[in-house]
């Protein structure tokens, strides 16, 4: 499949907005430090002998507000939280993980990528079952086929809240299910759907199945709208270079 041509499907429209919107913040700050500046500069009487001192000082604050990484942070929060719907902000990441999606293979070396938040890795349980029935080539597999989507189902269980466990007359106590499971199997099965579980109710708890999502891996955090953003226009860039190249070949 040709990567241009999954890349002419993608709604840039929507995201490029978003961008426009991001950016367009820190404008809007400066001109309003710019204006604050002027009416400052007529309350005190400044003599137009000064205006050209006071002006480089005003012009000195203002670079410095707008390079803090602080006004930086703001400027994103603001943007997302406030200039921009809940919606256009998740169709925005939809699109971002559609295009991960297509291209899996040019950003699989990035930090930001797609992670399947609430998904149990099969891996984890065939050394459980291969300590459990030594000597067995068979049965390991066998019963790690079984385990598996057993637990899956019980992780996507909207009934099932293993971390609020309340005794009614004393202080909380371990999930019986998951103690089971860590006796039978060992910690690091256990370990796994502790994980999974805690994924889905940190992350989307009200619907409680395995979702897409944009990740930072480097920092084991969801990405930002902009960490996103840069790397999939660098993608592009990277993409519409090699084309413009074979071209000229």
């Amino acid at each position: 499949m040709s990567h241009m041509a999954d890349i002419s499907d993608f709604r840039w429209d929507g995201v490029i907005e978003i961008i426009c919107k991001v950016r367009s913040i820190e404008e809007l700050k400066i001109e309003k430090l710019k204006g604050d500046t002027n009416v400052m500069k007529h309350m005190v009487g400044i003599s137009d002998g000064d205006a050209e001192l006071f002006e480089k000082i005003a012009k000195s604050l203002i670079e410095l507000m707008a390079s803090e990484t602080t006004l930086e942070e703001n400027m994103k929060t603001l943007t997302l939280k406030e200039r921009v719907t809940n919606d256009e902000y998740q169709d925005a990441r939809k699109e971002m993980i559609k295009f991960w999606n297509m291209n899996d293979d040019l950003v699989s070396a990035e930090n930001i990528r797609v992670k399947r938040l609430g998904q149990l890795h099969p891996k984890t349980f065939l050394p459980a079952m291969m300590r459990k029935h030594r000597g067995s080539i068979s049965r390991p597999e066998i019963e790690a086929e079984e385990l598996y989507p057993l637990w899956e189902a019980q992780i996507g269980d909207v009934q099932w809240h293993p971390f609020k466990v309340l005794e009614s007359d004393g202080p909380p106590k371990d999930d019986e299910k998951l103690l089971k499971l860590k006796y039978e199997y060992g910690e690091r099965v256990c370990d796994e759907v502790v994980r999974a579980k805690e994924e889905i109710e940190d992350h989307n708890a009200s619907v409680s199945f395995v979702t897409l999502e944009l990740w930072n891996y480097e920092e084991n955090r969801k990405a930002t709208l902009e960490e996103a953003t840069d790397v999939m226009l660098k993608v592009w860039s990277d993409l519409g270079g090699k084309k413009n190249k074979r071209q000229r070949l």
